[in-house]
């Protein structure tokens, strides 16, 4: 398997591999005592202020790169020394000529992953976050634009009246992870159906949460910024 690590993950690799034991341990700890569902794509700003209470330089950037190495173990179903031992040759082939990875330093990243990949609640928040988004497309963002477009009498030019129509346009991710956009137009009454429908997911949602609840099932849905 040919592990590319992006550039802006090389900081917080060097932060891995010179992580001393007492804060691997620390680390370690706030990250194990965090519910699962704080784990996703970003990381949650009460999630960065938790661990910038810890003291370890560079925490969030390092705890968003152990984060991105979960579905490596997930989608491989590798066991975990497997994995790190492509991740740290990936690190010796590919570091940039101002970070220095000497096999000491190897050595101490590789201890610190083999603990810090071995946090369960970070595990589940991966696992959550992959089920969720195993789809055709997944949602990003919206937008609305709103136009007023005029209707005129017959054989003149004089306005009569006018329709409002909103233009809605989704960004969404594909499979492929490359981003696109769909626009569909709506009117006033295609917004109410619209609104009606979520605000049925929003019912639903909220059904399957106290079920859940009552039968102490944990309901893992990541959190946003």
């Amino acid at each position: 398997m040919n592990i590319r690590i992006p550039k802006n993950r090389w900081e917080a690799f060097a932060g891995l591999s010179t992580l001393s034991e007492d804060s691997v341990k620390i680390l370690f700890a706030r990250l194990a005592s965090t519910p699962p569902q704080k784990f996703g794509p970003e990381l949650p700003t009460s999630l960065e202020a938790n661990l910038s209470e810890s003291g370890i330089e560079n925490v969030a950037e390092m705890v968003d790169t152990l984060f991105s190495l979960f579905p490596l173990l997930i989608n491989l179903s590798k066991p975990v020394n497997e994995i790190i031992d492509e991740v740290l040759e990936a690190v010796r082939n590919q570091a940039p000529p101002n970070l220095r990875f000497d096999e000491n330093r190897i050595e101490q990243l590789r201890t610190n992953l083999q603990k810090l990949l071995r946090v369960p609640s970070m595990y589940m928040g991966a696992k959550a976050t992959s089920v969720l988004t195993d789809n055709q497309s997944n949602f990003l963002t919206a937008r609305v634009l709103t136009d007023v477009r005029p209707v005129f009498e017959l054989e003149t030019t004089d306005v009569a009246g006018a329709v409002v129509l909103h233009n809605l346009k989704i960004h969404f991710a594909s499979q492929s992870d490359a981003e696109r956009e769909f626009f569909v137009s709506l009117d006033a009454a295609d917004v109410e159906s619209l609104i009606a429908t979520l605000q049925r997911a929003q019912q639903k949602a909220e059904k399957l949460q106290k079920m859940f609840d009552s039968k102490d099932i944990l309901l893992i849905n990541p959190e946003r910024i």
